[in-house]
């Protein structure tokens, strides 16, 4: 797996921010992050002396020239090869693309674009797509099959584009200024892993061809992302951070925060509370209770039965009780033989019932019967 950064500035333009080159930077960014290939992709110009001398020592690496063209209100990086008949060719349409770009605000249309660099299937095209500014699809369209792969802002989004089938491969590069006082806690990682052997524009759009051999990290099958050049990886799923006070969870989420310079989202500790972290411990105190108030909710409905194996005797308890009843009925036999003659004797006197006659009812309600008869016949 190559690491490769295929988006780096070198010499400030009408079209970028003004900064100063600092050769020692390049040589330390690429030894602190590894990087096996990069390509020197300035706004709108190549600088051919410049581009010599990097190769020249970064003899350990590949260095390739390109160009980052503002082609109709996006942005495409256009990378050749780095031999010198290569070299001499692209110099010269680069030098046409800087004649035709005098402000920040210029651009190149389409047709101007296929004019200067004639057959495209000798250069490696990506354009900003998920990424502003972002090439409009009408004209990644117009470029066809000679676009394959496209930028992206984010590892979320290079996540998303790697998933779908119908997006184009991702990368993701550092768009990184190589600029005098930038200190190695700054450098980027933004870094795309290539699995290939030989490094050329031929290799790298056939390695692009198939995503599985893109990826965040040289471990196959493994989606994890470099966040810090001191090697710090992230899941690109979800990540936990545990510790005790004082041992450095905010200092890192701070440090996360500032690596994509507020376009991350970060929620700190407290903020959903508006409060400060004085109250630290009353809102722990008021979790606390929460806590036990959930769990009482969540036990209720084993509350009745809790209770009713509370009631239950213990092991113990049943033997004591037990050895009382026997004690019991030991005494009362011991008892038996000393009872007098008034604990025999009858409490009450026993009558048979008089069983009671119904003849008179009988009468009374046969007599009923005759004049209902009578009544009914007349």
């Amino acid at each position: 797996m190559k690491r490769c950064d295929l988006h780096i500035h070198t010499v400030p333009s009408v079209s970028d921010r003004v900064f100063t080159y600092d050769k020692d930077i390049l040589l330390d960014y690429v030894a602190k992050t590894e990087l096996d290939v990069i390509a020197i992709t300035n706004h709108n110009l190549f600088d051919y002396a410049q581009f010599q001398e990097i190769k020249d020592t970064l003899t350990q690496i590949v260095v390739l020239p390109g160009i980052e063209v503002d082609l109709e209100n996006g942005h495409i990086l256009v990378i050749a090869n780095n031999d010198d008949g290569t070299l001499f060719d692209f110099n010269a349409k680069c030098e046409e693309v800087k004649n035709l770009i005098k402000t920040k605000d210029d651009d190149i249309p389409y047709d101007t674009f296929i004019r200067i660099f004639g057959d495209l299937s000798k250069y490696l095209l990506i354009p900003h797509y998920e990424k502003e500014p972002k090439l409009h699809k009408d004209t990644i369209e117009k470029l066809g099959r000679n676009i394959i792969a496209g930028e992206v802002s984010s590892v979320k989004k290079f996540i998303y584009m790697e998933k779908e089938d119908t997006e184009l491969t991702p990368v993701y590069f550092s768009d990184f200024r190589i600029e005098k006082g930038v200190t190695p806690d700054k450098y980027p990682v933004s870094h795309t892993f290539f699995d290939i052997d030989q490094v050329n524009v031929n290799t790298l759009k056939l390695c692009l061809m198939d995503k599985t051999k893109v990826s965040l990290t040289s471990e196959k099958g493994i989606k994890l992302f470099q966040i810090f050049p001191n090697g710090q990886m992230l899941s690109t799923g979800l990540n936990i951070m545990f510790g005790k006070r004082s041992t450095g969870k905010t200092h890192t989420l701070n440090a996360i925060a500032n690596r994509f310079e507020g376009r991350a989202k970060y929620i700190k500790q407290f903020e959903l509370l508006n409060t400060s972290r004085n109250d630290s411990e009353q809102f722990e105190n008021d979790l606390k209770v929460r806590q036990e108030n959930s769990a009482e909710d969540y036990l209720r409905e084993f509350g009745v039965i809790v209770t009713d194996i509370l009631k239950t005797c213990s092991a113990d308890e049943d033997e004591m009780k037990l050895q009382k009843y026997l004690e019991a009925v030991m005494s009362s036999a011991q008892q038996s033989d000393v009872n007098d003659v008034f604990s025999k004797s009858k409490l009450f006197n026993e009558s048979n019932f008089k069983e009671l006659s119904y003849d008179e009812i009988k009468k009374l309600i046969n007599a009923t019967l005759t004049l209902l008869d009578l009544n009914s016949a007349t």
